[in-house]
């Protein structure tokens, strides 16, 4: 969810390229009868890619993720034409932090077998990595091939935030509203791209509808109370920056906005808005 401007770059966790087979052992101990056997079997016929996959796969769930990833090249040297392959590898590789051969991984899988899933996964990564605008397009191509989903329209619309374009960001978040009427992140988020645009009345209507469907989440406590900050309204401001507190003791940003209004500077704190850093942040001003 937006959080203006101060935009950790994280995308939302997604393992849509993350193996999906049966082997999935909690410990190297129960793990250890499995790739024994499976290691016979790879003495007795080499040559099945079958079997490294699922090397690959009791490696990659015990997040032993450098052996997966031995095991899936080996299944790929023999299958160099199965997109799974590719994208378990690209998965690994991401879990490692190794983006660049993630990247290549993805994208190996996406020329084999091009999916709507396999195009958010690209889209995150470039996300991720700050490279905006080749992610719009992953995500516009994803959207291409299921006009359904929300994921694109949900990320393209925090990139458009972040790249200051939050009137074009609000065409997405509605579009996942329309999908997901209960899609509490998205009526903030449209609350924070209304604020970002001076209409601060619309964008305390989406706040407002955000916390009635959640009202455990801090970031729709102080979002809100930034929007009433940036009214004027100091004193109804500090009370919803303290409900922020409550639910989220620790937040920083949330402490250094009282201490603002508190110390009476609020006014030269809300004036404008600073340009966003990142995606997925927080409403500071």
């Amino acid at each position: 969810m937006l959080q203006i401007p101060m935009w950790p770059l994280l995308p939302k966790k997604r393992d849509d390229a993350a193996p999906s087979e049966s082997a999935s052992p909690k410990s190297p101990e129960e793990a250890a009868p499995i790739v024994a056997r499976l290691r016979s079997h790879i003495e007795a016929k080499p040559q099945e890619p079958a079997t490294y996959r699922v090397l690959g796969n009791v490696y990659c769930n015990l997040q032993d993720y450098k052996q997966a990833i031995g095991y899936y090249r080996k299944a790929i040297e023999l299958s160099p034409n199965d997109a799974d392959l590719h994208c378990y590898t690209g998965y690994a590789y991401q879990q490692m932090r190794s983006y660049p051969q993630a990247l290549t991984s993805y994208q190996r899988a996406l020329a084999l077998r091009p999916t709507a899933s396999l195009y958010d996964v690209l889209g995150d990564l470039c996300y991720l990595l700050g490279q905006h605008q080749q992610a719009l397009v992953y995500y516009h191509a994803g959207l291409k091939l299921d006009p359904a989903g929300t994921h694109g329209h949900f990320n393209m619309a925090q990139i458009l935030m972040a790249i200051g374009r939050p009137k074009d960001a609000i065409e997405h978040l509605e579009a996942v509203i329309a999908r997901q009427p209960r899609a509490a992140e998205a009526y903030s988020d449209l609350g924070v791209a209304a604020s970002l645009l001076g209409d601060h009345d619309r964008a305390l209507a989406n706040l407002k509808k955000a916390i009635k469907l959640d009202g455990r989440n801090a970031v729709f406590y102080h979002n809100y109370g930034i929007v009433l900050a940036r009214q004027g309204k100091q004193k109804d401001a500090k009370a919803w920056l303290e409900k922020a507190l409550k639910l989220d003791p620790q937040h920083p940003q949330t402490r250094r906005m009282l201490g603002i209004i508190q110390n009476g500077r609020i006014r030269a704190h809300t004036t404008k808005l600073d340009p966003p850093e990142g995606t997925t942040g927080k409403l500071t001003r």
